[in-house]
This record gives C-alpha cells, sequence and structure tokens, in this order.
C-alpha cells in the first residue's frame, strides 16, 4: 500500500518541543493549535467518513465505547491516508520524545461522536499497567480534532495533573476537569496516565483520530501485552 502525502507539516523547534514536554511533564498535556494542514484534516474527515458508511460500523455496545459513538480501530490498513497521523512532522517527535525517543504505535482509531452521547467514564490509557504509579509515560496519546472540539461536541474532559497522581481512577469516579476545546487541525497530546474521558455530545457530531503510541523498550513491562490492535508499526520520523 502507497504512503500518501497531503498537506505541509512544519516542525517544531527543538525549544518549542522542550517547551511542550515541560507542559505535559506539569499538567498532563499540552495543546497544538493549528497544526495539521487543512487540506489533510478534510481528507482525513472525508475518509473516515467514507468508511463508517461502507464498512457499516455500528454504535457501541457499552458506555464506555458510547451508545451513540463509532469508532473504526487499526486504521493503517484501511485507507493509505492513516499513515500521515503517526508520522506527522510536527508530532511525531514530540510524542517521541516525552517516550524517551523509543516510540512504538500501539493503536489509531478513528472516532465519531454524535448527538445524545452521554459522558465517558474517567479512565487513564494505561490503566492496565500494574506499575506503581505515579510513573513515567508509558504511553503518549495524541487527538486529532477533524471537526472544530467543542463542549457540545464531546470535547474529551481531561484532569489535569492526575497523571502524578498514585492511583488510577475507579469506575464511576467523578472530579473536577476541564474540557479540551479547539479548532479543527489541533492536536491534544498527553501522557497515558492522565485521566480522562470524552465529554457528552448535546448539540452537534465530532470527528476525531487518536494515534496511541507506546514506549519500546523497558525492564519491567511486557509491551507486547499493551497493544490494543491485531497490529502495529513503529513509529519512524
Amino acid at each position: 500500500m502507497a504512503y500518501s502525502t497531503i498537506g505541509h507539516a512544519v516542525p517544531l523547534s527543538d525549544a518549542e518541543i522542550e517547551r511542550r514536554v515541560a507542559e505535559i511533564d506539569d499538567q498532563g498535556y499540552t495543546l497544538l493549535e493549528g497544526v495539521i494542514d487543512p487540506e489533510l484534516i478534510v481528507a482525513l474527515r472525508d475518509t473516515v467518513t467514507r468508511l463508517i458508511a461502507e464498512l457499516d460500523i455500528p454504535f457501541g455496545e457499552n458506555t464506555f465505547l458510547g451508545h451513540n459513538t463509532r469508532r473504526i480501530f487499526n486504521l493503517l490498513p484501511r485507507d493509505p491516508i492513516f499513515a500521515q497521523v503517526p508520522l506527522h512532522a510536527t508530532v511525531l517527535p514530540l510524542i517521541d520524545r516525552v517516550l524517551g525517543g523509543q516510540c512504538l504505535l500501539s493503536s489509531l482509531t478513528a472516532i465519531e461522536m454524535n448527538p445524545g452521547q452521554r459522558p465517558q467514564p474517567f479512565h487513564a490509557d494505561d490503566g492496565s499497567i500494574t506499575l506503581p504509579r505515579p510513573h513515567i509515560a508509558l504511553e503518549c496519546i495524541g487527538i486529532w480534532a477533524l471537526t472544530d472540539f467543542t463542549n457540545a461536541n464531546g470535547g474529551t474532559r481531561i484532569v489535569p495533573g492526575s497523571h502524578k497522581w498514585d492511583r488510577a481512577p475507579v469506575p464511576g469516579e467523578q472530579v473536577d476537569y476541564v474540557t479540551v476545546e479547539m479548532p479543527a487541525g489541533s492536536v491534544v497530546v498527553y501522557h497515558g496516565s492522565l485521566w480522562h474521558g470524552g465529554g457528552a455530545a448535546w448539540a452537534s457530531w465530532s470527528i476525531t483520530a487518536r494515534a496511541s503510541c507506546a514506549r519500546k523498550k523497558t525492564n519491567c513491562w511486557p509491551f507486547h501485552a499493551m497493544s490494543r490492535s491485531s497490529s502495529r508499526a513503529a513509529c519512524k520520523s
């Protein structure tokens, strides 16, 4: 399958990467506003919409997946355009830096949220890892806004600083949070231990692409057990 190249990507400077890494270390996330070329955003959104129809993607079967939300998992083999998400020259160097230069793609998913969707329970993406908390970033995730992402259409709820806490959330736990709101073409990058959950979609729909990367080598965790999809690909700059 040929690799797709649409639009232009402007790499972050070394100083900007370090500033963003410091934000993630401090608050658990950083927001890269308007960094993705609009041409690529439109192409990704159109491809996701087409695949949802062609594949007859169903709505989620439980509260976590969302009864008014549809997800396409394992995007890489579905269309050449999706390789541009984990390999993006603006976002990848930041994620690679957070993970100590040992970045392995563990999942790539498209998410369509529709009106009527209730908030997703708070969780940490590295919740299955049984290491004592807090710990270094073993996962780093980027959520791409393919439409404007707002409080009205499911903007992700995040709990700043929670990646430093000594536990993951318990099911149904409620805590103070902020909602990620960003225009299409933006990316929020966050630490895998950060507590978060999708917001309620009550006024309009949204589409996002979610790329999760794991730290490739560690002396204390078998990373082959962390993959959430049937195939993985090494991240390369």
